[in-house]
């Protein structure tokens, strides 16, 4: 974003020129192409040339599985606004929202969830899923689960 005709190659690689030397320059990925399977932590480096210098910024980016799911309990009625959803090792993926719906991104399969909104049994549930049982949409896989 820096240099509006400055792209990258298909590498990834790009040369922004006209930095300037001995100062603190911000460089700025613009990540609104990107298809929405691609995660990038931070689109923003500073870097510090010298005069005639090449200096290399780098921008960690994975390839994830987005997965927006529907999640209601064994009533048929959708989980709790703000329950908490966690991985097998107990690593906070997000929050449920409206309608018992929640997003992931995640480089992995997941094969179980844990949603707990209270401290009670009857306040925590899992969710079974099979990551490849449905095909995306606009790089989004939307599906339906029961928490038992």
């Amino acid at each position: 974003m820096n240099s509006t005709a400055v792209k990258t190659n298909e590498r990834g690689y790009a040369l922004i020129p006209y930095l300037r030397p001995y100062r603190v320059n911000r460089v700025v990925l613009d990540s609104s192409e990107l298809g929405p399977n691609v995660e990038i932590d931070n689109g923003v480096a500073h870097v510090v040339p010298r005069r005639g210098a090449v200096v290399k910024a780098g921008f960690s980016a994975r390839k994830v599985q987005r997965l927006v799911i529907t999640a209601r309990n064994s009533d048929g009625e959708p989980l709790p606004f703000g329950a908490q959803v966690s991985d097998a090792t107990g690593k906070p993926l997000g929050i449920v929202g409206q309608a018992g719906q929640f997003m992931l991104g995640t480089t992995h399969n997941i094969q179980i969830l844990h949603v707990r909104w209270g401290e009670k049994p009857a306040e925590q549930c899992q969710l079974h899923l099979d990551a490849d049982s449905q095909p995306e949409e606009q790089g989004y896989q939307i599906r339906e689960s029961a928490c038992l």
